[in-house]
């Protein structure tokens, strides 16, 4: 961790100085052409600023400024900026909060990690679909250890993120957390958003899940313990 956080750094660096200097060059180029190929200069660059941005994340996670957040307008605002980026893909995203609970985390890295899964559900549906977001309460639980004492599970909030894609291969979910491993085709990106995701659920105390759903598509599931 410590050398991928290292070596992520060094090369974060040039590529965002390429990318600024790129980007001051097409401002001023008139040509069309020169001024397209600068333009592809930029967005590459800053393409793999956001690689290199999801790596370094995995070796060493912020620190969470934590607030006492309702997670029904914090996911409102989520979906509401999700379907801005969806609608030209032709693809809709629902939102279903059935909980006025709040909880105790960092709106913003939980909403970074929440923004993984549904990219990754707008991904899988290239013909378009719906990505439904749900949130629901999930009562506590009293379970029994091998000695015999009970231990009780707290009360937490369960968000959905659901797509109607074909689903993950066997293979797939068996390395869905693993960030040297990708699913993706070549030249698709370093496919890092889960493990990115999974990093920050569990900095809050929470559990990520991701399964195939009966009905086609998949689904991941965050559960977190209600402030």
């Amino acid at each position: 961790y410590h050398f991928a956080y290292g070596l992520s750094h060094e090369l974060n660096n040039p590529l965002a100085n390429i990318a600024t200097r790129a980007g001051v060059l097409a401002q001023a180029e008139s040509h069309p052409q020169r001024r397209q190929l600068l333009d592809a200069i930029v967005h590459n660059a800053m393409r793999g600023c956001e690689m290199l941005g999801d790596l370094m994340l995995v070796a060493r996670p912020p620190q969470l400024q934590r607030a006492v957040t309702a997670v029904a307008p914090w996911l409102g605002s989520v979906a509401q900026k999700a379907a801005a980026w969806a609608a030209p893909l032709d693809v809709q995203i629902t939102c279903d909060v059935q909980t006025d609970c709040s909880i105790d985390v960092d709106p913003v890295a939980l909403g970074e990690a929440l923004w993984a899964l549904i990219r990754n559900a707008i991904e899988a549906m290239p013909d378009g679909g719906t990505v439904s977001l749900q949130a629901q309460f999930v009562e506590s639980a009293r379970t029994v250890n091998s000695l015999d004492s009970q231990v009780i599970v707290p009360q937490r909030v369960c968000i959905e993120v659901a797509d109607q894609g074909t689903g993950l291969s066997a293979i797939s979910l068996e390395h869905a957390f693993d960030p040297y491993y990708s699913g993706r085709e070549a030249g698709r990106g370093l496919g890092l958003g889960l493990s990115r995701t999974q990093r920050i659920v569990d900095l809050h105390g929470g559990i990520l899940t991701i399964a195939n759903r009966p009905g086609g598509g998949c689904s991941a599931k965050i559960l977190l313990p209600i402030s």
